[in-house]
């Protein structure tokens, strides 16, 4: 294996995880909004106290993984358009 190979491999490894980590840290807001909404129950801040340091940490690493899954999200659509030779899809009708 060459070191260009190896490089992709470590840069797609790591692409992999930050994916992984943002995934995990939206569904954890989402499920915090869940709770938001129909219990009135936050549970970052019940965990780390309402707007302590901690907290706020926890709700911009929140917020800086969604942000990074709306990039992803535009990076997949450009690839599957890319895949398909840029050309529309006809449909059967």
């Amino acid at each position: 294996m060459n070191r260009v190979t190896t490089d992709r491999a470590e840069n797609n490894r790591g692409l992999h995880t930050a994916g992984w980590i943002a995934t995990v840290l939206v569904v954890i807001g989402a499920l915090n909004w869940l709770l938001v909404g129909l219990f009135d129950v936050d549970i970052v801040a019940t965990v780390f106290g309402r707007m302590s340091t901690l907290s706020r940490i926890v709700y911009t690493l929140i917020g800086i993984a969604g942000l990074y899954e709306i990039y992803f999200a535009r990076l997949l659509a450009r690839e599957s358009h890319r895949g398909l030779g840029g050309a529309p899809v006809a449909r059967a009708t």
